[in-house]
């Protein structure tokens, strides 16, 4: 059997795939503006000089970039347009002195200049000051300026405080106003410890605790070793109880050298 249709029943059909076609070349649109303007990124960090670490190369990278704080990221990536010019805008990166301080906006984003070769070629770097994000914008051809739709992270990894063991004395003791009384310890850093020290605390003083450094280390990941204090330095009264601890110091220059204590 045949039925023929109302001239309005076609025009809602036709409506409906002019409405199906339109929101399809939307959502194709709306793809195509989150496309990365950048891709084939390669990543290099250079770690600050204190970690004694290997540069690490990312091909193939995301974008995102976690690291510790000093670290410079160099990124290396092909534009999908011909450029003229290209910076590399930044959240997060701490800025190079030789970059005039026009480069920073009031939204306390930084552009960096970055390298074109080839005209699609791109190049720039920053160092890692804190978290934020990453992306580049470029002037193409036509003398438009383009940023990147997507926004690459940039993660900041905390340098960990030293672990520290305190190994004798094992349990509490009582020691005379004159006793020599003797510490083992181990310490490790991810990075490097560069001091370690007894800290005594008289417990319910309100006096300043006593330090005596036991050890210069030269950066080292582990460190273990003996030393000694003595009662009567501190001060300390019959009757009182002290609370001993070691603490290692690490070798960070960068944030600044943090203690990890027993």
């Amino acid at each position: 059997a045949w039925w023929v249709a109302s001239s309005a029943t076609l025009s809602a059909r036709m409506q409906k795939l002019f409405d199906a076609g339109a929101a399809d070349a939307a959502l194709a649109e709306r793809a195509l503006q989150q496309a990365p303007l950048v891709t084939d990124l390669t990543i290099t960090l250079r770690f600050p000089a204190y970690m004694n670490a290997r540069d690490e190369v990312i091909p193939g990278a995301s974008g995102d970039v976690t690291a510790p704080r000093g670290t410079e990221v160099v990124i290396e990536g092909r534009a999908d347009r011909a450029v003229d010019s290209a910076a590399l805008v930044v959240t997060g990166g701490q800025r190079d002195p030789a970059v005039d301080k026009s480069a920073k906006s009031e939204s306390g984003e930084l552009a960096l200049a970055a390298d074109v070769k080839d005209g699609k070629n791109l190049r720039a770097k920053f160092v890692v000051d804190h978290g934020g994000a990453w992306r580049f914008r470029v002037v193409d051809k036509d003398g438009d300026t383009v940023v990147d739709p997507v926004a690459r992270k940039i993660v900041l990894k905390d340098d960990a405080a030293p672990s520290v063991t305190l190994d004798e004395p094992e349990k509490d003791e009582t020691v005379q106003l004159d006793d020599d009384v003797t510490v083992a310890w181990g310490a490790s850093d991810d990075f490097g410890v560069t001091e370690v020290r007894v800290v005594v605390r008289r417990q319910g003083s309100a006096r300043q605790p006593f330090v005596k450094k036991l050890q210069d280390v030269p950066g080292l990941r582990q460190v273990r070793g003996r030393g000694e204090f003595n009662v009567g330095d501190i001060g300390a009264r019959p009757g009182e109880k002290l609370a001993v601890t070691i603490e290692a110091v690490d070798n960070d220059t960068v944030s600044g050298p943090k203690v990890g204590r027993s």
